[in-house]
């Protein structure tokens, strides 16, 4: 004899079978996300609207939609949706699952921390790429490497380019 199976279960197993339906929870999970930033409600309506131009949705289903997206949620990011109750209609927010305290400090070193921060907002100012001398005398200005120091360039590139948080190469004809 078979048990009866739940709502939820019913609900995964759907989206396994109906890839257009995976692919839907998926986006709407993607656009969760990206909405989430602006710290702004998101209405039914807009996740329905977002949904609508890629996908046929019946509305009756985007409930399901939006149902298998908050698990995928939780279970990447560790966020989940909350539903709220609004004058214009149910409104979703993206919190955190769990309270947790600050992430630790995963750097080592302090010094080197403070030239990653300074040389990455070097970076974006400029917007984008800079030359190796460029850094360096940026780097020399604000006090945080001395022109000279060869060893502390190449423990600065090799650092930062293994963590992938700079991409160094040599430009032909220089």
């Amino acid at each position: 004899m078979s048990q009866p199976r739940s709502r939820a279960s019913r609900a995964a197993e759907e989206a396994e079978a109906d890839p257009d339906l995976g692919e839907a929870i998926n986006e709407c999970a993607r656009f969760l996300i990206c909405r989430e930033g602006s710290k702004i409600p998101i209405k039914r309506a807009e996740i329905q609207k977002f949904l609508a131009p890629n996908f046929q949705i019946p509305s009756n289903r985007i409930n399901v939609v939006i149902s298998e997206a908050n698990k995928l949620i939780r279970k990447v990011y560790g966020c989940k949706l909350v539903q709220v109750e609004a004058k214009s209609g149910v409104q979703f927010i993206v919190v955190l699952a769990e309270e947790a305290e600050s992430l630790p400090d995963t750097s080592s070193d302090p010094v080197l921390h403070r030239m990653l921060v300074a040389a990455l907002t070097h970076l974006f100012m400029s917007g984008g790429r800079v030359t190796e001398e460029a850094m360096w005398d940026f780097l020399d200005e604000a006090g945080l490497m001395e022109e000279a120091d060869h060893a502390g360039r190449k423990d600065f590139i090799t650092t930062f380019t293994k963590q992938l948080y700079l991409s160094y190469f040599k430009v032909k004809g220089t």
